[in-house]
């Protein structure tokens, strides 16, 4: 039986405004920027938590960034959150500290059905 994945690699790379020092694994302060970005644009319900939310079924926020595991999944029973369907791939170089003008890259590589969702915001996003 064949099997397909789909998959897309992005590269971002941002231009620095102000000073900015990372910490060591520059990962965590990509993909909480990304998330507060992406969720601004695209949430209906400002200001609430996603899991009251009554839209969370259909969001394309929680969908990405707080996908539960479907209650007839086999694989995932045992776990309450499902995997991300993104990987935020930052620069191996160890530079942490970034002055004005200067630029640093990033990877976002997103897998199966999130390409369709975050392919519509993606330029939105980089604005931010």
């Amino acid at each position: 039986m064949p099997f397909s994945f789909r998959l897309a690699k992005f590269r971002f790379t941002a231009c620095v405004k102000d000073h900015i020092r990372f910490p060591a694994y520059k990962g965590a302060v990509f993909r909480g920027g990304f998330g507060y970005a992406f969720k601004k644009i695209v949430c209906v319900v400002r200001g609430k938590p996603c899991d009251n939310c009554i839209l969370k079924q259909k969001c394309i926020y929680a969908c990405i960034f707080e996908a539960h595991s479907p209650e007839d999944a086999e694989i995932l029973q045992l776990y309450h959150k499902a995997p991300c369907l993104f990987v935020i791939e930052p620069s191996v170089a160890e530079k942490q500290a970034f002055a004005p003008q200067e630029s640093f890259s990033f990877h976002l590589i997103i897998i199966r059905n999130s390409i369709d969702y975050l392919n519509l915001n993606l330029n939105k996003v980089g604005k931010r």
